[in-house]
């Protein structure tokens, strides 16, 4: 997992007040994965997944200035958004 995307991950659990493991975090390869696995670690019903979604693709915005429309479920967080 190269900086970027150690950057993320602490800005999705800053933002979402989760803890992923590293061995969690190496499973993650698309944007989707990243969506279920913070939906994972919230409480239920905690927000929607809409919600969810909209809050996530903000801090990837922020966190690695990615365009957007970009964030896409299917993305992959390296081959699709450059994120290393």
């Amino acid at each position: 997992m190269g900086l970027d995307s150690v950057e993320l991950l602490m800005g999705v659990e800053e933002s979402f007040g989760i803890d992923i493991s590293n061995a969690e975090a190496e499973t993650i390869v698309t944007v989707g994965d990243l969506f279920r696995a913070v939906l994972s670690h919230l409480p239920a019903g905690d927000q929607s997944e809409a919600a969810v979604w909209d809050q996530l693709r903000r801090v990837i915005v922020d966190e690695c200035g990615v365009k957007p429309e970009l964030i896409t479920p299917g993305a992959g967080l390296v081959a699709d958004l450059g994120i290393n």
